[in-house]
């Protein structure tokens, strides 16, 4: 999953302020979900309310 999310940063295209990941990149990610694999192993880990209107 971190390759996939890597890779997909690496290729994004930049324009000003906005990061727009490769989709052909990050669409190559496992479909596990994050909560398994990612969060479950983390040993710091923090949820921050957040509205993206």
């Amino acid at each position: 999953m971190v390759e996939a999310a890597t890779s997909a940063m690496e290729q994004a295209r930049r324009e000003g302020a906005r990061v727009r990941p490769d989709a052909d990149a990050f669409a190559r990610s496992p479909s596990n979900s994050i909560d398994y694999a990612v969060m479950e192993k983390a040993n710091r880990v923090a949820v921050v309310p957040v509205s993206m209107g």
